[in-house]
């Protein structure tokens, strides 16, 4: 997000280098950061992704029932007035369902962000029961169901696109089918024990990224997912709405009547 990089990439990747990073052919202008520089290098799309067919981006309605039904109805959402029981409920008959499907493809497919998603509620929750500190309180955004819904799908999509493909890292456990973490933490007091019996000195790093999700960028977030298989439409579609909320804040008093935004720089994160 500083300057050349951000001149040529934006705050959506929407900048000529793209094609170009992902080609492998991308070189950074002078006074690019030397890490980011090595990061980019990085996000070559592998040939057996390039080659693949596109990852879909068009949910069928069976496929809509089927999510719907799974979440949990009483979680909490964002200030649309819409609960997750409409959603629920549309389901089990043919003709709502049909038409929810339809106007949560239109913009995942195409790339379009629905004004109605462009609203979220700001809430502060414990981290830990025993403490009420402001500092030690989480916040999270409350989103509208179905753009919610709609990030799930493509969180969903993108893995088992990558999967597929063998893009994921064999170090890698977390959202990934056939990985529990118990294997991780084995492996780790293995490879000590290893070290232990061999003499050989070694260290690992257990690193809990401080506010990771309100951190990540944007840009970076599309590259990533685009190197991966992931088409234009939904990254468009769920970050640009990012973008653009609106955020009201929830409190123990109800939730504010006035709301705040990102002006010239976007807000980055994802809720």
């Amino acid at each position: 997000m500083n300057s050349p990089l951000v001149e040529a990439f934006g705050y959506l990747a929407l900048g000529l280098p793209t094609d170009s990073v992902l080609a492998g052919t991308y070189v950074p202008p002078p006074g690019a950061d030397i890490y980011a520089a090595k990061w980019l290098a990085k996000l070559k799309m592998d040939p057996a992704v390039r080659a693949a067919p596109p990852m879909r981006v068009v949910f069928s309605v069976a496929g809509h029932v089927q999510g719907w039904r799974k979440v949990r109805e009483f979680t909490t959402l964002g200030p649309s007035g819409f609960t997750l029981s409409h959603f629920i409920a549309g389901t089990f008959d043919p003709a709502i369902a049909s038409f929810d499907a339809t106007t949560a493809n239109i913009p995942y497919a195409t790339g379009c962000s629905s004004l109605w998603w462009q609203t979220g509620t700001d809430v502060m929750i414990p981290k830990s029961v025993a403490s009420l500190w402001v500092d030690k309180l989480r916040t999270l955004l409350l989103l509208d169901p179905e753009f919610n819904q709609n990030n799930k799908l493509l969180g969903r999509s993108v893995m088992v696109h990558a999967e597929h493909h063998n893009q994921m890292p064999a170090e890698q456990y977390g959202s990934r089918k056939k990985h529990r973490a118990i294997e991780a933490a084995l492996k780790k007091v293995l490879t000590h024990r290893i070290w232990h019996q061999k003499r050989h000195p070694g260290a690992l790093c257990s690193n809990d990224a401080k506010s990771c999700y309100n951190r990540v960028v944007h840009s970076s977030a599309i590259l990533s997912m685009l190197c991966l298989g992931c088409p234009w439409g939904p990254l468009i579609s769920i970050f640009a709405t990012l973008q653009k909320m609106n955020h009201f804040i929830g409190s123990a008093f109800g939730v504010s009547s006035t709301s705040f935004k990102g002006s010239e720089v976007p807000l980055q994160g994802l809720g």
